[in-house]
């Protein structure tokens, strides 16, 4: 189960980006749980990071929102 950010982790995202990622995340996944829970959690494909920790830098938040798309096209790996 996903755990919940602390605070700190919120600090390094800028504001924008989170937004754009849960708003996307929302749409690909259509369940609240899941859309909620994704961002938490650790992913392969970005070097097992999760989405939040990827965001904290341009090309992160660009490879999350690439996870995103594969995902929505059911490309995986």
């Amino acid at each position: 189960m996903a755990t919940t950010p602390s605070n700190r982790e919120f600090e390094t995202i800028p504001p924008g980006r989170f937004i754009t990622l849960s708003v996307r995340a929302g749409e690909v996944f259509a369940n609240q749980q899941k859309a909620l829970g994704w961002p938490q959690t650790p992913n392969p494909s970005l070097g097992d990071r999760t989405p939040l920790e990827a965001t904290a830098t341009e090309e992160g938040f660009q490879e999350a929102e690439e996870v995103l798309t594969r995902i929505a096209f059911g490309v995986l790996g």
